[in-house]
């Protein structure tokens, strides 16, 4: 069932400690932190690439934290090119040269916009220590260093909390500001009752400002209007005006778009936000093949005769004083190896077991080892991660969503589906490392999510629940349907578009659907039998909620009963910190009902 109204009875369980908050940003692979209201006045990094300016610094600018001000930095991206970036920032935190904590993160900025964000770090040991940012652009890196503290000390936390106060920035002057919010906080409207938006409109200006104000609502996968409406609009100088949308309700469930227009003697501007209607009810056609079961049969079976060969390798150099850190490498189809990053709590003794966490990596991201309070994780990485890698190099000019999709048996994915398919075996396998196959999430964020899907959907008898934030690929005959009312330039459509205008002639759009369709997520997802976690982002374009919802929507009743989507109107490819706390106390509460008797 979709619900989205259970997270303070979560929040408010204090049966679950602290302990679990400082790891929840490492349970997605994914853009998981929220969108900064302000990054003015902040210090920049020492690089500046091209018209790209890349800025970071400490929430608390004395760079003195604790438990109630957790570790934070802001960080803003602004890509002043013609060209999207892409690539990846992560950080490593350190103490006298020993590694406490990495991650890493895959960022897309579309040309001409900004990435406003903050990332918060799992910090909880007292003491002075080093961090180490590297953001990584179309193959350019910038790296800067802070140092920062942490003590548990309320009092020391309300003198940062002051030192961020003053320090406020001042709000910009000669602007108009449109801040439009559903009385809904999740965006979802159900019923004949209208569709209602509070809108706040400041006048920043030292003169009146004198124009219009106007919506358009939209279907948003075919650009359908429904409704429209323009208002006179006339505000004093330096003055506020509020004002309340009342949308009569669709005729049909769907995502809507709305782009407000603001017209004035000196300001106009254009804004996208967007409402879900009845998504209980959003679905669309199965693009499954007869021969679909057969086709993923035959891969399991081919599978089934490769080798794994499993080596496990301590990695003193990533091992932390709560975990040990293991490479682990396999064979998986074509006898392609591939590696991932064990981690065993040292509370481990032999007889023990802990739930295990597999967590998939996102498009073209290279997974770091992944720590959890009392859980084992297994990070893997898949083939295509690394284009020039020697196990599975990627010709130049080829992409990794394209690669050999001309031969559905050829395709990369056959091979990646089947990668994470080798990382469950690898665990029935090892089984004495501590192991309790009672007791397995798979998750993953973006590509990871789908990743995940899949994997509970071709092994349902052993997973026992399934996080997936903003999944890819769920109904990709709807997403390029939809290309014409997105406003960025995802790199599905880019990839797709690039790859189709080379085989002009040859290769078609119809062909390319024919084959992905061995490969769409919503095909696999009526058969998981576990409980599932799903959230979407009405403001995605690499997974447009949409898409999610026709996946969500396609699990077995019995399964739908027992799982949720969350849904974040104002966010696009992420979620934000409190889901992440969220999907923490969700994966403890569906494990801790499965512990080996």
């Amino acid at each position: 069932m979709i619900n989205n109204n259970q997270t303070n009875r979560f929040l408010s369980n204090q049966k679950y400690s602290n302990q679990i908050f400082f790891f929840l940003v490492y349970v997605i692979c994914c853009l998981c932190i929220t969108t900064n209201k302000s990054l003015a006045a902040i210090n920049p990094l020492k690089k500046t690439q091209g018209e790209i300016k890349i800025l970071i610094k400490p929430v608390a600018t004395n760079g003195l934290f604790n438990e109630k001000s957790k570790v934070e930095y802001h960080l803003l991206i602004d890509n002043g090119l013609l060209e999207a970036q892409e690539g990846a920032i992560g950080y490593v935190v350190k103490k006298e040269a020993v590694v406490l904590l990495q991650n890493s993160f895959d960022i897309n900025i579309p040309a001409k916009k900004k990435l406003k964000t903050v990332f918060t770090i799992p910090h909880s040991e007292e003491g002075s220590f080093d961090i180490y940012f590297t953001i990584e652009l179309n193959k350019k890196i910038s790296t800067i260093n802070f140092k920062f503290s942490f003590s548990k000390s309320k009092k020391f936390a309300k003198s940062s909390k002051e030192k961020q106060d003053v320090e406020e920035p001042n709000e910009e002057e000669g602007d108009i500001q449109v801040i439009m919010k559903p009385v809904k906080a999740d965006g979802v409207f159900k019923g004949k009752n209208p569709i209602v938006y509070n809108v706040l409109v400041k006048n920043t200006h030292t003169d009146t400002q004198e124009g219009t104000i106007s919506y358009t609502v939209k279907d948003a996968v075919k650009g359908v209007l429904w409704t429209e409406k323009i208002y006179d609009v006339k505000l004093a100088k330096k003055s506020s005006k509020r004002m309340q949308f009342i949308i009569p309700a669709p005729e049909k469930p769907g995502l809507y778009n709305i782009d407000l227009n603001i017209n004035t003697t000196s300001y106009e501007d254009t804004t996208r936000h967007s409402f879900g209607y009845e998504i209980d009810y959003i679905n669309s056609p199965l693009h499954k093949p007869a021969d679909f079961d057969a086709f993923w049969n035959d891969a399991l079976q081919e599978l089934a005769k490769i080798n794994p060969a499993y080596q496990i390798t301590e990695a003193p150099e990533k091992t932390t004083a709560e975990y040990k850190v293991y490479k682990v490498e396999m064979n998986s189809l074509e006898n392609v190896k591939i590696f991932g990053w064990l981690t065993i709590p040292k509370t481990w003794i032999k007889g023990k077991k802990f739930p295990v966490v597999v967590i998939y990596p996102g498009y073209q991201v290279m997974m770091n080892p992944l720590f959890f309070y009392d859980y084992i994780g297994l990070s893997l990485n898949v083939r295509g991660m690394d284009k020039k890698s020697e196990a599975y190099p990627i010709p130049d000019g080829e992409e990794v969503l394209t690669y050999n999709i001309q031969e559905k048996e050829k395709y990369i994915y056959r091979g990646i589906y089947m990668d994470c398919i080798r990382g469950i075996d690898f665990l029935f396998a090892n089984e004495h490392l501590g192991f309790d196959l009672n007791r397995i999430t798979v998750l993953g964020g973006s590509q990871g999510a789908s990743l995940a899907l899949v994997v509970a959907a071709l092994k349902n008898k052993i997973i026992n629940t399934c996080i997936a934030d903003v999944p890819i690929y769920c109904d990709m005959h709807m997403n390029l349907e939809m290309e014409p009312q997105i406003k960025e330039e995802a790199f599905t459509f880019k990839y797709i578009n690039r790859f189709l205008n080379k085989q002009a002639g040859v290769f078609t759009k119809e062909q390319f659907l024919q084959n992905f369709s061995y490969f769409e997520v919503q095909n696999f997802i009526p058969q998981i039998n576990c409980s599932v976690l799903m959230a979407a982002a009405f403001k995605d374009a690499l997974a447009p909620a949409s898409t999610v919802f026709c996946g969500f929507n396609k699990l077995n009743p019995k399964v739908r009963q027992k799982s949720e989507i969350y849904t974040f109107p104002d966010l696009a490819h992420e979620i934000p910190d409190v889901h992440n706390l969220f999907k923490t106390i969700w994966m403890t509460e569906k494990l801790a009902n499965r512990i080996k008797k």
